[in-house]
């Protein structure tokens, strides 16, 4: 019985973090590596040994610190200000919590957010929306990392539990 909702509760997270992949700012990758360890743990690391936990461990790490490096690299290397940086963040935000539209507006909103945070800090139209293709490039190249890194994990995990 414990086995069962052990193993339903780390379903159920490693299910949660495959979902927020596609939304940024979201610790996908955290969530689904303590679906896993949580699993591990119980298991006594029988089926996924500590090696394993330790390399996943700091895969998500580096998948945390690659994916926030990404999106302030491409929003740099496309000319983004502090302003516009800000911008994305605030556009993610009104993106995640106020849209009638769902995904869309995750998808739209951030780089919206860049656009605007851009024309306040005294840009064009044109060279704001250049910096929010930056912003939007690192985090599509994170996102890929991140899933990546994901389906490692729940191939481990599938593996382990059959």
């Amino acid at each position: 019985m414990l086995n069962t909702i052990i193993l339903i509760i780390s379903s159920i997270l490693i299910l949660l973090g495959t979902i927020a992949i596609i939304i940024p700012y979201i610790p996908s990758v955290p969530i689904v590596f303590l679906g896993v360890l949580i699993y591990a743990i119980y298991t006594g690391f029988a089926t996924i040994s500590v090696t394993m936990i330790i390399i996943m461990f700091v895969l998500t790490l580096i998948s945390i610190a690659i994916s926030y490096f990404l999106m302030i690299y491409g929003s740099k290397y496309s000319g983004a200000t502090k302003y516009g940086m800000y911008g994305a963040v605030i556009g993610i935000l009104v993106g995640l919590i106020f849209s009638p539209f769902g995904f869309v507006s995750i998808l739209i909103c951030p780089p919206l957010g860049t656009i605007i945070g851009e024309i306040i800090a005294g840009k064009k139209l044109l060279e704001s929306s250049k910096s929010s293709l930056g912003t939007i490039a690192g985090l599509f190249l994170g996102t890929l990392i991140n899933i990546s890194i994901v389906a490692w994990m729940i191939f481990v995990f599938v593996k382990a539990v059959l």
